[in-house]
């Protein structure tokens, strides 16, 4: 059974871990403070993934969603993203507008699944995590070669 929860401090560190194995990230507790709502997914007491974002004005701005790869075949991702939708809409917000990444010779991460959600695809912007310092762990360059898929719900 999956549990939706709001972020606490004691699960940034099982979110770090998620993280560590799927890009180059900011630590949990940095990340937190920078949105202003997160929520997280356990399973049998395990976290096992994270979405957050911030909400500005009656527009929420869907920065991540981070599943555990051992969870991804399943409803944690799709169970996390209704949870964080329906609570944003519950707060005024119309609009949601997501990043999506798409690496050279690899398929979204996660414009697929978004699409099926109710999302549609409004801007692609190549190069837009290029400005990053390390070697991108999604396609493996330095700059990163990675396109951003700006994707839109309304709510």
């Amino acid at each position: 059974m999956i549990k939706i929860v709001d972020f606490i401090p004691e699960h940034a560190t099982a979110l770090d871990a998620i993280g560590d194995a799927e890009w180059n990230h900011t630590p949990m507790l940095d990340d937190s403070k920078k949105h202003n709502i997160t929520k997280v997914a356990i399973v049998d007491g395990k976290v096992v993934g994270t979405t957050y974002g911030k909400k500005k004005g009656d527009l929420f701005l869907y920065d991540v969603i981070l599943i555990d790869k051992n969870y991804r075949v399943g409803n944690v991702a799709m169970e996390l993203n209704q949870a964080l939708l329906g609570y944003v809409k519950s707060l005024g917000c119309k609009n949601c507008v997501v990043k999506s990444m798409l690496s050279p010779g690899r398929r979204s991460c996660s414009a697929t699944a978004l699409k099926r959600q109710g999302f549609r695809e409004i801007l692609r912007v190549e190069g837009y995590w290029s400005d990053e310092p390390e070697i991108c762990k999604v396609c493996g360059y330095n700059p990163c070669k990675c396109t951003c898929i700006f994707m839109l719900k309304e709510l």
